[in-house]
Order: C-alpha cells, then sequence, then structure tokens
C-alpha cells in the first residue's frame, strides 16, 4: 500500500509533556493506517518560559514573535534541544523511530528576513524570515528509511543568518512542497470559530479572507489561517483540529468530519 504523505503541525500552545505522550501514541497509529507523518512543532510557552527566567521581554505583533539577537537564541535552544527531543524521547518509547532536525539541517528550509507591514507601515520583526525555498531532499531520505522527521522551524538565510520561523508557515511550505494530502494544525482550539463562537466545519479561500476582513479572525490565527490558504495549490485540504485531543487526529483521518476543513 502506498502510504500517503501528511504534514501535522503541533503548535506550543497545545503542546505539553502530557498531551505530547498522548500525541506521539496517536501518531504511531498512523503508519498502520496508510499515512506518513512528518511534524512541524511550535514551543511558545516554552519559549515564553525560558525567555521570563532569563529577563527578555515578549513581544508580539499579530501573532508573531519580535526576535532581537537574545531571543533568537532562545528560541533555536528551546524548539531544537528541549522541545524535539522531547517528542522524538515519546515516539521511541512508543517503538517509534525519530530524528528531530530544524529548518537549518540539510538546508531544508532557506529564509529571508520578512517585511512585515501593519497598517501602512513597515515594520522590524528582527530576526524573523519566511520561508522562500524548501529542499526536501533530508526529509524524503528520512521518511523512506522508515525515519519520522520532527522539524523546529527555525531556517538558515542565503545572508548567513538564522531566522525564527512562524511554525504555521513552516508547516505549510514543508506541506506544499511535498504535495501533502493534508496539512492538519493542531492547536488549543476546536476549529475556527465564526462571530458567533460557533465551529465553523467547512471554508474557503474566500471565507477566510472574509474572516480576517471582518475581524473575526485575529492575532495568532491570521498567520496560521493565510498560511492554510496559501498551500491550497498543492496541498489536498487544511484541517484545524484541537491538538489537546489526540483522538481528534485519528478520526480525522478516518474520514470524520472534526474541527474545521478548509479547501479551495
Amino acid at each position: 500500500m502506498k502510504k500517503k504523505t501528511i504534514v501535522i503541525k503541533f503548535g506550543g500552545n497545545a503542546l505539553n509533556e502530557k498531551t505530547g505522550k498522548l500525541f506521539c501514541k496517536t501518531l504511531a497509529k498512523l503508519p498502520e493506517m496508510g499515512f506518513l507523518p512528518i511534524v512541524v512543532h511550535g514551543g511558545g510557552p516554552q519559549i515564553n518560559t525560558m525567555l521570563e527566567a532569563l529577563n527578555i521581554e515578549s513581544l508580539f505583533i499579530n501573532g508573531l514573535r519580535f526576535t532581537d539577537e537574545k531571543t533568537l537564541k532562545v528560541v533555536e535552544m528551546v524548539l531544537s534541544g528541549q522541545v524535539g527531543k522531547m517528542l522524538v524521547h515519546f515516539l521511541s518509547n512508543e517503538g517509534l523511530a525519530a530524528v528531530s532536525i530544524s529548518g537549518k539541517d540539510g538546508q531544508t528550509l532557506i529564509a529571508k528576513k520578512l517585511t512585515y507591514h501593519n497598517n501602512g507601515d513597515e515594520v522590524d520583526l528582527g530576526f524573523v524570515g519566511e520561508v522562500c525555498e524548501v529542499s526536501p531532499t533530508l526529509l524524503n531520505t528520512l521518511i523512506s528509511n522508515g525515519f519520522i522527521p520532527i522539524i523546529a522551524p527555525i531556517a538558515g538565510g542565503n545572508d548567513g543568518n538564522t531566522y525564527n520561523i512562524n511554525a504555521d508557515f513552516a508547516a505549510a511550505a514543508i506541506a506544499k512542497a511535498l504535495s501533502a494530502k493534508n496539512l492538519i494544525m493542531m492547536t488549543n482550539i476546536e476549529g475556527l470559530l465564526d462571530a458567533d463562537k460557533k465551529i465553523i466545519p467547512h471554508a474557503t479561500s474566500a471565507d477566510i479572507a472574509h474572516l480576517i476582513n471582518t475581524k473575526v479572525i485575529q492575532g495568532g490565527m491570521i498567520p496560521k489561517t493565510l498560511s492554510a490558504v496559501e498551500t491550497l495549490s498543492q496541498v489536498g485540504e487544511v484541517n484545524i483540529i484541537d491538538g489537546r485531543n489526540p483522538n481528534h487526529l485519528i478520526l480525522l483521518l478516518s474520514g470524520k468530519s472534526i474541527g474545521t476543513t478548509i479547501r479551495k
């Protein structure tokens, strides 16, 4: 049976030791179901905790973290050295072989400095980047040899700098490059909510644009949904589900309607 590649973004807001263990137990079932999972993880709360311990201020602009040189070192240390290794350890306990990498490894992600505009003004976000190139060679080598890639959204730039990449955009870029069947975003909400706080089961690109323009979608959900729409030229569908309930992943991949599904 030819297995289907799926990219799963596990958001830091839904990721802790308890949910991480449950997620890895669920992930262990996916190969038997015919799926080849690739995981891109966040780590916002863990980064915030470390920054607070080091007395470094956290600053966000529309869901994107301002990243100066001190913050970048903490971000890379926590994502690559703490969160990624934790997931590898949990997967190992489930009998699966996993490898923790960052986008810098194998030049998987090449980035450039993000030029960000807020209300018409250009905002300097420091070492925040946007993916301009994806090389899937290392990922294909890992999955073809039975390893599950666990990816921290850190990228190198052609200018020699290291860049902090929004995990949603990193996952979207990888899913698009691999023409994945699904891009699944596991977060700390049950799905996209409408103005009445009810789950939106299905949405299109036009729906997402309207929800952002009417400010129903705000903050960190803006990059999440924009990255989802960006992938739809190559990816079958994007799913936003509650990462705190790992059973949702199995139900979704079994054909159940869970969370929000975004299609063209």
